[in-house]
């Protein structure tokens, strides 16, 4: 069996404010994409890693991996207009024996050597399989042009969903094909009409997206050091 892992970091950090993309910013000294690539690097399933990135930052990111210590090939590349353009562009520089591939945010730091192990273990089986957390507010579907509550959800039955997101390369690279867009992977496998399993991710595997959530991050790190 062999395992890719695609780190997608192709945004560009608007809502941070700031002229560098997030995965880029420091998290207590380390970029957070370096964060995220230990992980992948240390995890001894995974046999290599494809970068999908920003373009204009490509000389940014090639020196972070440079100067990171990873023992791991890392591939980058330029992703597209889209994380699903970006994932895309990541799909064509698997190697032609890949069996299973992990797609992951960049800006996810705090994945875990477990998530990793029990996705590629449900995705044999299942094929597709993500990580999520059951959602802890109560959630109303609003009527955006009225405000007015249309319905309450029932809370048992949603889960806020993560990455990673495990898939057979076969599978994912179907699900690929054609004029398609979805928020995540795991989006576009259902509208090929499969479906995906969820396993328990994790409340700490947060994505860094705010300001705020840098702050949080740094909360977490300090608690697991």
């Amino acid at each position: 069996m062999k395992v890719q892992a695609i780190i997608a970091a192709g945004g560009t950090g608007q809502r941070m404010g700031g002229p560098l993309p997030k995965p880029l910013l420091l998290l207590e000294g380390v970029p957070l994409v370096l964060r995220t690539l230990r992980v992948f690097d240390a995890h001894p399933p995974i046999d290599s890693i494809i970068l999908v990135v920003h373009a204009e930052h490509l000389a940014d990111y090639r020196r972070v991996v440079m100067e990171g210590g990873l023992r791991k090939e890392v591939a980058i590349v330029p992703g597209g207009a889209t994380r699903t353009g970006s994932v895309r562009m990541a799909l064509r520089q698997l190697d032609k024996d890949t069996d299973i591939v992990i797609v992951h945010d960049a800006v996810r730091p705090f994945v875990t050597a477990r998530m990793l192990d029990e996705g590629i273990e449900l995705a044999l089986k299942e094929k597709a399989a993500v990580a999520g957390v059951p959602v802890k507010p109560t959630l109303k579907v609003v009527n955006p042009a009225t405000g007015l509550v249309m319905e309450t959800l029932d809370r048992s039955l949603v889960w806020e969903i993560q990455t990673p997101q495990v898939f057979d390369r076969q599978l994912l690279e179907r699900a690929y094909q054609g004029d398609v867009d979805a928020t995540d992977d795991a989006g576009l496998v259902e509208q090929a009409g499969h479906v995906v399993k969820v396993y328990r991710g994790d409340y700490s595997n947060i994505k860094i997206t705010t300001p705020g959530d840098m702050d949080i991050a740094a909360v977490f790190l300090k608690g697991k050091s």
